[in-house]
């Protein structure tokens, strides 16, 4: 068994926009699907801890980009903070 930590710093980091992501929408059974076809134990055999870690999460950012949606444009607000009383007239 595999066991990677990692931290917050690298994951925000502005080299990928993975902290600009819809993380609610995302398609974490295609993620899952996509992670379950890798044999680890073939991947990870002639790698160091560190090279193993670059792979997985190289892999894994890649994953994210793919099924995880965009967030759209700030200051749009939701159909809730409408102008009520200018729609009753």
């Amino acid at each position: 068994m595999y066991v990677f930590q990692s931290s917050p710093k690298q994951c925000n980091s502005p080299a990928n926009d993975l902290a600009t992501r819809d993380w609610a929408r995302g398609s974490y059974g295609a993620i899952n699907r996509s992670l379950t076809i890798y044999d680890w134990d073939l991947e990870f055999m002639y790698l160091d801890p560190d090279q193993m870690l670059h792979k997985f999460t190289h892999l894994l950012q890649d994953l994210c980009t793919r099924h995880v949606p965009a967030r759209g444009p700030k200051g749009r607000s939701p159909p809730w903070h409408k102008n009520i009383s200018r729609n009753l007239q």
